[in-house]
């Protein structure tokens, strides 16, 4: 009796601060210096929200007694490996909303205060995630059995689940499409049809390949008679692009032998998703982008499930060589992924079962490194003919250079004049503290000097006085860190990265030799598609798609949940999205680097499902209640 009790009130308990901790998740109170000001503001957080709060109490209730205590035969390491999970979950959740908006310095970390708070969160979010991943690991073998009823349909070819998975996506993107059309153009596309019209200098900061695709279509429209007609083009032909490689993703699937059914659910999920429609018609480079990569995901997954059929095949080798020199064409730094993936697979080529023969060894090895030694190539002597190089060792020391702004802007005394000088011959130091933003470091990294004939040793002097000031200030290092980066990994965080409108006619970076607007006529049926866009992506379940976090955390928890299943090695599976996000982790900032993003936002729902069949079917541990049901979910999945 004493037992149940206890049980009880452990339930009861972690319901409790689990809910606390979800309806305070945007609350900080680094700024409450007293007792008043806590509750004041603990109290704002749930004001209004007592309904919610309630509903949420009761389902973290029957989460909690259900699960909490349930005897379940976890596999060797497999609590560690969810402890220190949870833990990073929670430490993610719990300083999430200081980071959002730094208004939060390292000793209002340690007000009392505070820290009661940090705590409250800390807690709740720990029982939330180890409940909720015992829950969904205890639930598998039935989710195996279920899935494993719905048989494939033979009938449906993968060519079929294509085209009629890319019709739902255009029907569904279309109203998104008009609303932009003839295009969206961003700040840097207009710098790129500035250099391709020659009212600036070209430089190589945006791709030259993205610069002549987007300038030529648009000079194209123009000799027709219309610049709009040219940006037309262009956007309707990325507009394609990325809808065809979305529903290449379904058609893998079925190949894969999924039910038809599944692939085109996820065609739907695309369709449907806010940050894919609102993006598709973004005259950017990061839209032609995500379209290669998702190619090149496909592709490499292809290779690592069935390398025997795909490194014999002339067809993959072509697609494969293709999507790879595409992905290294539109953005430079395509490179972090391509050169790991090729590695893995290539290792696979070699070591791995069954062997592949001799013949297709070499088709292979060019398929995989001629795209980059041709990139390699035309970078080195072509590009340098056309286009300026531009340095880029900011980019290269962004978060080292964010972090010395903080550190001086908190504690301007703490580098010596020595130091100073130091810096100043790479950056303006005078203003380096000033610049400093929390969340993107384009403020502090166009203080770079580029013209001042500056050595690299002094750029190595300036990394010796950055890692003396983080050695001193550690805790401020690791702030600026977090309030630059920390959005990638917080699943509570839904910034929004789109546009809508042209740019503006007097803004600096308006390309004047052209004519670029939206069409007037169009204006009444604009205003109306824009509203109900805005209501839309403000929908309660559609609005969490939006954060970038919660991808990340699905992630994680495949790379999980394939590490407890028996096809350990498809977590390689996931490294092109996990490049991605640490890519991502070391870019400009989260609220300029939400569209660096979307290639693992377009891919992690692909790769997640990929290694269904294993999660589902392979795993080792289950309750002996539902064995026999795991069992016979095994021996019905097809080969």
């Amino acid at each position: 009796m004493l037992q149940k009790a206890a049980r009880a009130v452990t339930v009861v308990l972690l319901a409790g601060f689990g809910t606390l901790a979800l309806m305070l998740v945007d609350t900080c109170t680094g700024e409450a210096s007293f007792m008043l000001a806590f509750l004041r503001d603990t109290l704002a957080a749930l004001s209004g929200a007592r309904v919610t709060m309630a509903l949420l109490l009761i389902a973290l209730l029957v989460l909690n007694a259900r699960f909490a205590f349930r005897q379940y035969p976890y596999q060797k390491g497999e609590r560690l490996r969810m402890t220190l999970l949870a833990a990073f979950f929670a430490l993610v959740a719990t300083f999430s909303a200081a980071a959002r908006t730094d208004s939060v310095t390292v000793a209002d970390l340690f007000q009392p205060y505070a820290l009661v708070l940090a705590i409250i969160k800390f807690v709740g979010f720990v029982a939330l995630f180890y409940v909720g991943l015992k829950a969904m690991l205890c639930l598998l073998p039935a989710v195996a059995a279920r899935l494993c009823s719905l048989a494939p349909n033979a009938s449906v070819s993968s060519r079929a689940v294509f085209f009629r998975a890319w019709f739902i996506i255009l029907c569904g993107w279309l109203p998104s499409f008009i609303l932009r059309m003839p295009g969206a153009v961003t700040g840097d596309a207009g710098r790129v049809l500035q250099q391709f019209t020659g009212e600036i200098a070209m430089t190589a900061d945006h791709p030259v390949t993205f610069t002549y695709l987007l300038g030529g279509l648009t000079q194209l429209g123009h000799w027709l008679g219309s610049d709009n007609l040219g940006l037309l083009l262009y956007t309707l032909l990325q507009w394609l692009a990325l809808s065809a490689a979305m529903a290449m993703m379904a058609a893998d699937l079925r190949t894969a032998r999924f039910p038809t059914g599944f692939c085109y659910a996820l065609a739907v999920f695309y369709a449907l998703l806010p940050l894919a429609m609102m993006n598709a018609a973004l005259v950017i480079k990061d839209i032609p982008y995500s379209a290669a990569f998702i190619g090149f995901t496909v592709c490499y997954a292809r290779a690592l499930l069935h390398p025997g059929e795909a490194f014999a095949s002339s067809r993959w080798r072509i697609s494969c060589a293709l999507f790879t020199l595409a992905l290294l064409l539109f953005r430079h730094n395509g490179v972090l992924t391509v050169l790991p993936c090729a590695a893995v697979l290539l290792a696979r080529l070699w070591w791995g079962k069954p062997r592949i023969a001799v013949r297709w060894r070499l088709w292979v090895i060019g398929a995989l490194l001629f795209p980059v030694a041709a990139v390699m190539l035309l970078n080195t002597y072509a590009v340098p003919r056309v286009a300026i190089k531009v340095d880029s060792t900011p980019d290269m020391l962004g978060v080292a250079i964010q972090q010395t702004a903080r550190i001086l802007r908190n504690d301007p005394s703490a580098a010596t004049a020595q130091e100073m000088a130091i810096i100043d011959r790479v950056l303006d130091a005078e203003n380096l503290a000033a610049a400093y933003q929390p969340r993107t470091s384009d403020p502090v990294r166009k203080l770079f000097r580029f013209h001042n004939q500056h050595t690299q040793a002094d750029v190595q002097a300036f990394v010796g006085v950055w890692l003396r000031l983080v050695s001193r200030h550690p805790l401020e290092a690791v702030q600026a860190f977090w309030s630059l980066s920390s959005g990638f990994l917080d699943p509570f965080d839904p910034h929004q990265s789109y546009s809508v409108n042209m740019l503006a006619t007097f803004s600096p970076k308006y390309p004047q030799a052209l004519h670029i607007a939206h069409p007037q006529v169009l204006q009444p049926v604009r205003d109306r598609l824009g509203y109900a866009e805005e209501i839309y992506r403000g929908l309660p379940l559609l609005s969490l798609t939006h954060a970038i976090g919660l991808y990340s955390w699905g992630l994680l928890l495949g790379w999980f949940l394939i590490r407890r299943s028996g096809h350990r090695k498809d977590v390689w599976l996931l490294l092109p999205a996990l490049m991605t996000l640490l890519g991502c982790l070391f870019s400009a900032g989260y609220l300029p680097g939400v569209r660096y993003a979307l290639p693992l936002v377009y891919t992690a729902p692909y790769l997640l499902s990929l290694p269904a069949r294993g999660i589902f079917g392979g795993g080792t541990s289950v309750t002996p209640s539902t064995e026999g049901i795991a069992g016979d979910a095994r021996k019905a999945l097809p080969d």
